[in-house]
């Protein structure tokens, strides 16, 4: 095989692994409520968030400023992944948001992070914090556990594989 076909065929395959990717993080989360737990269902972010780790629940009008993407993604309107927050007692915070133009944002703190949702459309994340009142058993104060409950192995994982095969043509022409 002549080296252009190669290449052209790295680039095809480049291409659609690109357009997968965008499609696959642009995916908004799957959100199930339990009494004793919140899963996100998601690519990138996905979370299991225990009742023991719930502070409060609330929905504010908006996203607080001062926000900056330390890993994630933000779109025209959507943003997801971790931000850093320059104001207030947090350093970071967990966006799941499909709107970040419009409110309401439920913001869910927990003993160490804020997560900030907002989907679609107003109804849609008005209905899920319904959910999320009626359905989650709080713990009382003393009883709350400090412990991480955002994965961000799987962002790493997708960055690096991602990284090995736009680097793959370099490194097999060096062993060629």
């Amino acid at each position: 095989m002549s080296e252009m076909l190669i290449l052209g065929i790295y680039i095809a395959i480049v291409a659609v692994l690109t357009v997968l990717f965008v499609i696959l993080v642009g995916k908004t989360p799957i959100f199930e409520i339990y009494n004793d737990i919140i899963i996100i269902r998601d690519l990138m972010y996905p979370a299991n968030i225990p009742n023991y780790t719930i502070k409060s629940i609330r929905m504010i009008d908006k996203l607080p400023g001062g926000m900056f993407r330390i890993n994630g993604y933000g779109g025209i309107k959507r943003w997801k992944g971790i931000y850093g927050i320059k104001n207030g007692l947090y350093k970071k915070g967990y966006l799941y948001v499909e709107n970040h133009l419009k409110g309401p944002v439920i913001e869910l703190k927990t003993a160490n992070s804020l997560i900030y949702i907002n989907l679609k459309t107003e109804e849609q994340t008005k209905h899920l914090y319904d959910e999320m009142m009626s359905t989650i058993k709080f713990v009382d104060e003393n009883e709350l556990i400090d412990c991480q409950v955002i994965s961000v192995w799987r962002s790493i994982l997708v960055v690096v594989v991602f990284t090995a095969i736009i680097g793959l043509p370099s490194l097999l022409h060096l062993l060629v």
